[in-house]
């Protein structure tokens, strides 16, 4: 039974996987632009300041600046980081003729951490050695799409002449139109609605900026004016997505029904998981009973190994008491058999002078007979003369 439940619940929560988190997606980029333009003699500057504000960072980012039919484009930056800043400079030549209005649109081209390509661009208009008011009023909307639409750019002419309009439309590399550029005739005080068809070439929920310019010449100047719109990209969703609310309204009594058994059954082994867990405070203070015991008896075998020790050596303390006096004892006698060697040393020292005495005496004795043995010849030698 703990089996049968155990897979069921496992096949519940796939399904309500499918269910609600169907859609999910990774880290979002989000780039915000800021361009800013300057002019010298003959050359312009264009610095674009890109934020990520996104939840991912880009990867290899490089910026395209269009700008009175000139193109310039800067080195690649390899990483831009979540809330980081970077930095574009370009120079643009424009030639000397060059005066007026023109657009200029800037590009930031980038790449996920999948590598897969993206753009975002920005675009104003920016007065070349002398400033013009475009006469016409042009404005664009926002379109929505999943896979294809049609955005409306509407221009009306305010002047009293007839203008030859060439309008651009810029678009990222997300969607595309099969034509990008449009001539326009308007005559004095005429409106006219262009429509642009877009396809997308990418199946997530996204937003996209998209700029349209408009310009004519007139007098040797030239006339420009950039509008923005917005592109909202819609995921296409198959009728899986969009009837998944209805299977989950479906399910709920059976994921109801689901979880009051899985609550049941973690009761059951919860309670189980107790009565493992106080058997086994048990059997561990079991354990500890017998490692105590198993000290004691360690303790006393040391205790009684101590006393044994303590008695052998109190043993040969005694030993060496023994031994010390012993030792004492030969060297007493020792000194009593010098003694006695002293003595009778001496004695036979007092031998020896006695002896030594009684030599000399002897002598003594011997030459008063000689002498005697002498006179006693010289005196028979007188008797003879």
């Amino acid at each position: 039974m703990k089996k049968n439940i155990f897979r069921f619940r496992l096949w519940a929560f796939f399904v309500f996987f499918l269910l609600s988190a169907s859609g999910a997606s990774a880290g979002v980029i989000t780039l915000q632009m800021r361009m800013t333009i300057s002019a010298s003699a003959h050359q312009a500057n264009v610095v674009i300041t890109v934020r990520n504000t996104g939840t991912d960072a880009a990867h290899d980012l490089r910026a395209v600046v269009f700008m009175a039919g000139c193109r310039a484009e800067s080195d690649i930056q390899s990483l831009l980081a979540v809330r980081q800043n970077a930095i574009f400079s370009l120079n643009i030549d424009v030639p000397p003729e060059t005066r007026g209005a023109f657009p200029v649109i800037g590009k930031i081209v980038f790449h996920d951490g999948a590598r897969q390509a993206f753009e975002a661009l920005s675009g104003t208009t920016f007065h070349c050695g002398l400033k013009t008011d475009s006469k016409l009023q042009v404005s664009t909307g926002k379109l929505s799409l999943s896979m294809a639409g049609i955005l409306p750019v509407k221009i009306r002419n305010t002047s009293d002449r007839r203008r030859q309009c060439r309008v651009t439309l810029y678009l990222p590399r997300a969607v595309f139109t099969p034509k990008d550029r449009q001539t326009l005739f308007l005559g004095p005080g005429e409106a006219k609605i262009l429509e642009f068809p877009i396809l997308s070439r990418e199946n997530i929920d996204s937003s996209y900026p998209v700029f349209c310019t408009v310009e004519y010449d007139e007098s040797k100047k030239h006339y420009a004016q950039t509008v923005r719109g917005t592109i909202q990209i819609e995921k296409d969703q198959n009728g899986f997505e969009k009837t998944r609310w209805y299977w989950l309204a479906g399910l709920a009594p059976l994921f109801v029904i689901l979880l009051t058994a899985c609550r049941a059954e973690g009761r059951g082994q919860r309670a189980e998981g107790r009565g493992q867990r106080t058997e086994g405070r048990g059997q561990r203070a079991e354990g500890r009973g017998q490692r105590t015991e198993g000290r004691g008896q360690r303790t006393e075998d040391r205790g009684q190994r101590t006393e044994g020790r303590g008695q052998r050596a109190e043993d040969r303390g005694q030993r060496t008491g023994g031994r010390s006096q012993r030792t004492e004892d030969r060297g007493q006698k020792s000194e009593d058999r010098g003694q006695r060697t002293e003595v009778r040393g001496q004695r036979a020292e007092g031998r020896g002078q006695r002896t030594e005495d009684r030599s000399q005496r002897a002598e003594g004795r011997g030459q008063r007979t000689e002498g005697r043995e002498q006179r006693t010849e010289d005196r028979e030698l007188k008797k003879r003369i």
